[in-house]
């Protein structure tokens, strides 16, 4: 079962000068009907966002304070995250098609330039093939295929990741939280405290009361809510 997400694409623009994110912003509204745009002046802020939100792509200058672009273009490539490069000089160009750069913009920015990258940013890799995701809280962080984990779990102030082959892990952060940066094709949220991989879903039977119950790979039956049924049936014509 796969479903393509029709939410807008979330782009995270880096760059250590405040008006030239905002220019990229505006740019990039003027060509997308919509989108979400989140912003980070230096790589130490960009890495906290990418750990809380679900990017689609990312624009990254490269000479800024602190780490380099280019030193953190692997680092982003590695979540499977498409990254366009923005910057007043032409010398990293090589190096950063190299590292898997998508694109490579020279500011100023044209218009026509900037319409043709977006072109091809609206035509990622599936989310099921994306490299790796990054889940983690303010003490540690893990990188995990999407497909590794069965179940995310909320428990209190905590989510509990449960895996296919390894030790659960324990975040302090929020199920919404998670929600957010799990692949829309590849989860389905079942009631208020557990959200699932399709995939592990085994067998789902239908309740008098308007809800299912599922068998969940390596953890016995599971409930859907009334309406997280109700979404479910609505998504898969189930």
């Amino acid at each position: 079962m796969s479903l393509k997400t029709q939410s807008p694409p979330t782009f995270l623009i880096i760059d250590d000068e405040d008006l030239a994110r905002a220019e990229l912003g505006r740019q990039i509204g003027e060509l997308l009907p919509a989108f979400n745009n989140i912003e980070a002046a230096n790589v130490r802020q960009a890495r906290g966002l990418l750990l809380s939100h679900r990017v689609d792509g990312v624009f990254l200058d490269l000479e800024m304070p602190g780490d380099h672009g280019m030193t953190f273009l692997p680092e982003i490539r590695a979540m499977g995250i498409p990254v366009v490069i923005t910057t007043a000089h032409d010398r990293f160009a090589l190096d950063a098609f190299d590292a898997d750069a998508t694109d490579y913009l020279l500011k100023p920015i044209q218009h026509s330039r900037l319409a043709r990258t977006l072109s091809r940013l609206r035509k990622p890799e599936p989310e099921s093939e994306r490299k790796l995701l990054v889940l983690g809280d303010q003490s540690s962080c893990w990188p995990l295929h999407p497909e590794e984990i069965v179940m995310a779990e909320s428990e209190g102030s905590y989510v509990m990741i449960h895996l296919k082959d390894r030790k659960p892990i324990l975040l302090t952060r929020s199920l919404k939280e998670i929600e957010h940066l799990l692949p829309e094709s590849l989860f389905v949220r079942v009631n208020r405290s557990q959200i699932v991989q399709l995939h592990c879903l085994q067998l789902i039977r239908r309740r008098d009361s308007g809800g299912f119950t599922a068998d969940l790979e390596g953890h016995g039956a599971i409930e859907f809510s009334r309406r997280q049924a109700q979404a479910f049936r609505q998504r898969f014509g189930f």
